[in-house]
């Protein structure tokens, strides 16, 4: 095995190796290894070695969680009960875009907000904290608004914001997930986003990277990318692990976000915020979210692959009871910013 002796983030060799870990979704890759280390000056966590274009297609198939269509599966519910769900996903589309411009004001939107009473003001305040705002904070209507996910995979997301009247486009690496996208009618750039230079001639208003810095090997030709994507003043949206979260203190190599050996670079607030500020973007928030099942994930890894009981797949992870015991254990953790994954918003500097 190869030991990296620097920082694929600031090239220092102030590192310090944490653990071996393995493929723990694909039990076809689990015999080879990967180390993972801390990187003192800049706490970023890197895997070594990294996956090659060889390896590519072995640790991306058809059966990653990106690649899934979603939804197709899914038995038709009865009107009444699609209209009440209507119902709910408008007022919460109409809350998220109050709490946007109440919580920021920045030039992303061509609208402002009067005023609010305090009344309202509280209801924003707590709205922020709900999973409906943090989980996809920008899924509300707009007019000529346009947004480029980087790393769209078969085209969810677009496919909901194009349905909010946004102009969406994304970028994707993986053949499959492009001719998907292509069904959908969704522009898509074939290309490794984190390998070449990307030439624009039409710039966006949005740049989302939702769960997809980790997978990328060149993190600073990545952001120097988003930064030729999106317009002055445009805003860039992360949402990606966070090494300093409980749970990934707490089981280390069996932390379910890990995701050996595919997320090559895990972040924290703090390194990830440095990272955006000298790439010259203005941070306007920062906060964590988790699920049940990060914490349910990891336990169902160290039960099985640390103490060696036979656990079938998902057993632990999507146990009802055990994910209801958790639900306050993860909302205090995000309350101080210990949750697994890291959400960024910031803008791009005028």
């Amino acid at each position: 095995m190869t030991h990296s002796s620097t920082c694929g983030i600031c090239c220092k060799d102030n590192i310090l190796f944490l653990y071996t870990s393995c493929d723990r979704q694909n039990t076809k890759n689990k015999e080879k290894t990967f180390s993972y280390y801390r990187c003192l000056d800049c706490d970023v966590v890197f895997v070594s070695p990294k996956i090659s274009l060889d390896e590519y297609a072995t640790y991306y198939d058809t059966s990653y969680v990106s690649h899934q269509t979603g939804g197709a599966s899914q038995k038709q519910k009865s009107n009444k009960t699609s209209s009440l769900r209507e119902r709910v996903r408008s007022h919460i589309s109409r809350s998220k875009k109050r709490v946007w411009l109440c919580m920021h004001r920045i030039d992303f939107f061509q609208e402002r907000v009067a005023s609010l009473s305090w009344f309202k003001k509280i209801y924003v305040r707590i709205f922020s904290l709900s999973k409906f705002f943090k989980a996809q904070p920008f899924l509300f209507s707009v007019k000529n608004m346009s947004v480029c996910d980087i790393g769209c995979g078969v085209g969810n997301f677009l496919t909901k914001m194009r349905d909010k009247n946004w102009s969406v486009e994304g970028v994707e690496p993986s053949s499959f997930a492009v001719d998907v996208c292509e069904t959908k009618n969704i522009k898509v750039q074939k290309m490794f986003f984190d390998r070449e230079r990307v030439v624009r001639h039409r710039k966006v208003d949005l740049v989302t990277l939702n769960q997809v810095l980790e997978h990328l090997s060149d993190s600073h030709m990545a952001l120097d990318n988003v930064s030729d994507t999106l317009k002055q003043g445009g805003v860039l949206y992360i949402n990606t692990p966070n090494h300093d979260s409980f749970v990934a203190k707490l089981f280390k190599t069996y932390w379910y976000n890990l995701d050996a050996p595919r997320h090559m670079f895990i972040f924290s607030p703090k390194s990830l915020q440095k990272i955006l500020e000298g790439k010259g973007f203005d941070v306007h928030r920062v906060y964590t979210s988790s699920s049940t099942s990060g914490f349910t994930g990891s336990l169902e890894y160290f039960l099985r692959d640390g103490l060696g009981l036979r656990i079938s797949s998902d057993r632990i992870r999507k146990n009802k009871i055990l994910n209801k015991l958790c639900v306050p254990v993860v909302f205090v953790l995000d309350l101080f910013k210990k949750g697994d994954n890291v959400h960024i918003i910031a803008q791009k500097n005028n």
